[in-house]
């Protein structure tokens, strides 16, 4: 986990790791038909600009989707 995702995590726990894996079972966020849904879409490195952080996206989406 990165230093800028501590601000979205309770008890320590990323809330992405939460969802996917904890709780729906999958591999990893790829596996849900609803990504990206809208807490990924909320983690935003605070050092990116929006289109930074928009292009950020399209990678790591595809980077899960193409997984496994």
């Amino acid at each position: 986990m990165t230093f800028w995702t501590s601000s979205y995590t309770e008890n320590g726990i990323c809330p992405l790791f939460e969802c996917a894996i904890n709780r729906k079972r999958f591999k990893n966020c790829g596996d849900c038909i609803e990504l990206p849904c809208d807490l990924f879409l909320k983690f935003k490195d605070p050092e990116l600009s929006e289109e930074q952080h928009q292009e950020a996206l399209k990678i790591r989406i595809n980077r899960l989707k193409n997984t496994g």
